[in-house]
């Protein structure tokens, strides 16, 4: 893409998507739109649709689907668990894995579809943070001390529209 005033290089359209030769701001017309159309996923297991921000983990082995926190004074990643209010809030769903092998980027779905075949949701059911590191499940936490956070809403049994509430509820 370029630029009409400068003739310089704007950005990049790819197979990959779209890349930006610099910071910069996306200004859409009016009644402009970012349309997510893929949420069926019908091309396989482990895909995400929707906004992602990247984060950094430290030793810890991620894998897709589980609901993460941020953890300590940097931006590291961890496993969201209700039993922890130092594990809690959770920020998103992981959207890639990482091997805990040491400091590893790893991208987080903090808005969007995310088609995992684990999974296995009533579609239309409220999902939370459970008490297992990094697990989601459609029973809110009912033990004393605990944290409740909803994380999304299962769109099928292996879909869940992630949109994470910030707000944590001690159960008491």
């Amino acid at each position: 893409l370029k630029n009409d005033a400068s003739d310089t290089t704007t950005g990049t359209i790819t197979a990959a998507g779209f890349t930006a030769a610099a910071d910069g701001v996306v200004t859409l017309a009016n009644e402009g739109k970012v349309k997510f159309t893929d949420t069926t996923f019908g091309d396989g297991n482990q895909r995400s649709s929707g906004i992602t921000l990247r984060f950094t983990t430290s030793s810890l082995a991620i894998a897709i689907g589980q609901a993460v926190h941020l953890s300590g004074t940097t931006v590291i990643l961890a496993d969201a668990d209700v039993a922890s209010q130092a594990a809690m809030p959770c920020i998103g769903v992981a959207a890639s894995a990482t091997t805990g092998s040491g400091t590893e980027a790893i991208d987080v779905l903090v808005l969007g579809c995310m088609r995992y075949d684990t999974y296995d949701f009533t579609a239309g059911s409220d999902v939370f943070v459970t008490a297992t590191p990094g697990v989601l499940d459609e029973t809110a936490p009912s033990t004393d001390g605990h944290y409740v956070q909803k994380v999304g809403i299962a769109i099928s049994a292996d879909i869940l529209y992630v949109n994470p509430s910030l707000d944590v509820i001690e159960h008491a």
